[in-house]
């Protein structure tokens, strides 16, 4: 009788051991997938369909999260950049501009000292922007830990990363829910250009977000 309930005992205690280490996989999955931003010196941290990258990211990594929205190869991955110089790329939903319900820049930067093509270059810059249709499917991208689509007033994202250097009313300025805040980031790599987030709200929800991270 005591053999069995010491047989019993050491199966209850593997069991409880494998569920542990399982919750703490998922704990640390699920942090890892929704990055908590609350400073605007995060901006290079980017969450592209539940994977979390750091800006400037391999061309090749970014489309590959990317394919779920946009699942062929664009027609500028052949182009040549020359050493420190970028290019700006258009990706939508839709080839008819009157029917665009989101769009996509993304800025792809040569850091090298040799020319390359587009596709063997970084993304250094995202910008997607949406026009909040309730049926659209928004790219499940977030910056600085923000949404497309996400409610948020504009003294939310001041208490949240701080005075910008820029707040300008958006469309005809009769609506003070809605503006374009941008903050300057000084660079690291002791450029006189300065890198940069952008974010645009529009009536209490987050209609756009750009950051760059060229310099």
């Amino acid at each position: 009788m005591k053999k069995i309930v010491s047989i019993l005992l050491v199966f209850s205690i593997l069991f409880a051991f494998v569920a542990c280490s399982k919750n703490k996989e998922e704990e640390n999955l699920s942090s890892h997938s929704v990055p908590q931003i609350n400073s605007i010196k995060d901006y290079k941290t980017i969450c592209v369909n539940g994977t979390v990258m750091t800006l400037p990211v391999k061309y090749s990594e970014f489309f590959a999260i990317m394919k779920d929205y946009w699942p062929t190869d664009i027609d500028d991955a052949d182009d040549i950049l020359p050493p420190d110089s970028y290019t700006i790329i258009l990706l939508t939903d839709s080839n008819d501009p009157d029917d665009i319900s989101w769009d996509f820049f993304i800025q792809i930067l040569n850091d090298g000292t040799e020319s390359k093509k587009v596709s063997e270059c970084v993304v250094a810059g995202v910008d997607v922007g949406s026009n909040l249709s309730e049926d659209e499917k928004v790219p499940d991208v977030q910056l600085l830990g923000l949404s497309v689509g996400q409610k948020m007033s504009i003294d939310e994202l001041i208490n949240k990363f701080g005075e910008p250097d820029i707040n300008s009313p958006y469309g005809d300025g009769s609506d003070h829910s809605s503006a374009r805040l941008s903050w300057k980031i000084e660079s690291n790599s002791g450029s006189s250009n300065s890198n940069s987030v952008d974010v645009v709200i529009y009536k209490g929800t987050v209609k756009e977000i750009d950051v760059v991270a060229l310099y």
